[in-house]
């Protein structure tokens, strides 16, 4: 059963449901439905899961028992191991430069029915921290730790002008 195995695999990391939904840009109560079974995650998310725990996601879903064994799955468990072995400030840098340095692997599919909002797939909030982080230090720290009143489109729109 999914649930359990997702709170198998999150366990054998030891890590909290709050690291995890921060990890999968959730909220906490989103990620506790999926380890009850009251919720499942959309597929994005399963590929991200598959990917960080090293499993097929037919391994997630119960169709099969094994690991991936793919020529990524080596890389992959390193990046992981490195992530373990950080605290949670460590680990949310390292997600937030994967974001930013690979916007195009995080980016959320947009639906056909609807208008696509300009640059939504590109120019990420995570990305914008990213491009601060690189170009404005002290800028970043003040933006990350949430003491500013500027919203994430308008720091989206600071990172755009640092890229130019």
């Amino acid at each position: 059963m999914f649930s359990l195995k997702l709170k198998e695999l999150r366990k054998s990391r030891n890590l909290t449901q709050i690291e995890m939904a921060t990890m999968l840009n959730v909220t906490q109560a989103a990620y506790s439905k999926w380890e009850s079974g009251q919720r499942e995650p959309n597929f994005e998310i399963l590929i991200t899961l598959s990917a960080f725990f090293n499993v097929s996601i037919d391994y997630l879903l119960d169709n099969e028992t094994g690991v991936k064994n793919t020529p990524l799955s080596k890389d992959i468990q390193e990046i992981v191991t490195a992530m373990e072995n950080s605290d949670s400030d460590i680990r949310n840098r390292m997600n937030v430069t994967l974001k930013s340095a690979f916007p195009e692997a995080f980016a959320k599919p947009t639906s056909k029915s609807k208008p696509i909002k300009e640059d939504i797939d590109k120019y990420s909030y995570e990305w914008a921290l990213g491009v601060l982080e690189r170009h404005d230090m002290q800028l970043f720290n003040f933006l990350k730790d949430d003491n500013s009143k500027i919203s994430k489109e308008d720091i989206i729109k600071i990172a755009k002008g640092l890229e130019d």
